[in-house]
């Protein structure tokens, strides 16, 4: 399956009535995206998915799509930022040869 590049990350503001973000590139995993929160003053903590802390959160993946929904525990305070961060291990798992029939570096 091809994994999207171009996104890695995405950054939403609460607005003290929001809880559920998107995070709108292929996720494999529940374990391949991190959720933190920022407040005003630059504080960066990683939440815990299905924890029961303020912005502990649960997430789920859209089958169709490998989008994930990442839904809080409390609605995001005004001013606090939710960032979700992907960490899918993008690895090449066929070493082609140069030489071969199949053009190696066209496909690479």
């Amino acid at each position: 399956m091809t994994v999207q590049t171009e996104i890695k990350r995405v950054v939403q503001v609460g607005t003290g009535a929001t809880k559920v973000f998107y995070f709108n590139a292929t996720v494999q995993g529940l374990d391949d995206l991190k959720v933190y929160t920022v407040t005003p003053a630059g504080v960066q903590t990683l939440q815990v998915r299905g924890g029961a802390g303020t912005y502990d959160y649960v997430m789920t993946i859209n089958s169709a799509t490998k989008f994930a929904t990442v839904t809080l525990t409390n609605f995001l305070a005004a001013g606090y930022k939710v960032v979700l961060l992907r960490g899918t291990p993008i690895t090449q798992v066929v070493d082609y040869v140069e030489g071969d029939p199949f053009p190696a570096e066209t496909h690479e």
